[in-house]
């Protein structure tokens, strides 16, 4: 996967990684992409480069004081500056507080994320289906090859947003707020279910329902709107909408067996596994649903994937009939 400061979901990543607050699996799995890629491995050496020219920046704050007090010890021992050292410390701390403070704007001004409205997110060709929990509380699926891009207000006063390529989603119910997705040929607006959209092209689109309906409006003015309730397909090419009955393979837990995700919490990791392979595990303790993870799951079973976790967060897993739970291990 190449790497895209001006996506949000990579650019969280890298800050992560930079700022060393990344697990040691975590730590593995990104630089290993990293080094599988030339554009990629250019990218973060360049920035590890100039993050370390700001020396140490606990809490995502530059500690300046300490910075630029080093640096003066450096210079005061090198005869480089006189030893009047209480005033002339304090404005040169001053000085340089200003100048990181500058550079530090500076670079949010220059990022087109900063002043871009929209959020996008996207996947390469690798094949693994990367799941991403949105504003609401529902969950995009995406396929190889493709994107989804929303405004940062998602939730708020509207749920829509357009679609390149491939996702199943799982819609969280809000009787005032339709889920909305754009796509090449046609409209797909829901309340609340859950279904896949395949939208390579202008030319054809399919809609594979889950669960709940769905309310199918074609681009082409010729074609009508349809509705779509659980276990039914809709076809729509430009010049016909067709109805079908779909078949196992082409229920989302029978195509999605490679789940992968970035920077997500282990609640919305959980949540996916469950629904993915009819899972039971449950999270004990509410602050540990907000710890991130950043993982790749293929064909594994569930016990595996359960053990990967635990080990992953260093939490404590039991075993209750068919329920697994996770919790804080006890201080």
């Amino acid at each position: 996967m190449k790497l895209n400061i001006n996506i949000p979901e990579n650019s969280r990543l890298i800050a992560r990684y930079l700022a060393n607050e990344m697990s040691n699996s975590e730590r593995v799995y990104f630089e290993n992409m990293v080094n599988a890629n030339k554009e990629n491995k250019h990218l973060i050496t360049t920035m590890k480069k100039d993050w370390e020219q700001l020396g140490p920046l606990p809490q995502h704050q530059p500690n300046i004081n300490k910075a630029w007090g080093n640096l003066f010890d450096k210079l005061e021992s090198e005869n480089l500056i006189s030893q009047t050292r209480t005033a002339t410390r304090f404005v040169w701390a001053k000085i340089a507080a200003t100048v990181v403070l500058l550079i530090a704007i500076g670079s949010l001004l220059f990022m087109p994320s900063f002043w871009s409205t929209k959020v996008t997110v996207e996947t390469g060709g690798q094949g693994a289906t990367l799941v991403h929990t949105l504003p609401d509380g529902s969950f995009a699926y995406l396929g190889k090859n493709s994107s989804i891009t929303y405004s940062k207000r998602f939730g708020k006063k509207s749920r829509e947003l357009s679609l390149k390529g491939e996702a199943f989603f799982d819609v969280t119910k809000n009787q005032n707020l339709p889920f909305v997705i754009d796509v090449a040929g046609a409209e797909v607006r829901v309340l609340g279910t859950s279904f896949s959209v395949k939208a390579e092209s202008k030319e054809q689109v399919e809609v594979v329902v889950e669960t709940g309906r769905v309310n199918v409006t074609p681009k082409a003015k010729s074609l009508k709107a349809v509705i779509a309730e659980a276990g039914e397909k809709i076809t729509i090419s430009n010049t016909s909408i067709q109805k079908s009955l779909i078949v196992p393979t082409e229920m989302h837990s029978e195509k999605a067996k490679r789940l992968q995700f970035k920077d997500e919490s282990l609640q919305a990791v959980v949540e996916a596994i469950n629904k993915t392979y009819h899972a039971n595990i449950v999270i004990d303790k509410r602050n540990a649903k907000q710890r991130r993870l950043t993982v790749t799951f293929e064909n594994n079973s569930v016990p595996y994937i359960v053990d990967i976790i635990s080990k992953t967060l260093k939490l404590e897993t039991t075993f209750v009939d068919s329920t697994i739970i996770l919790s804080e291990p006890n201080k």
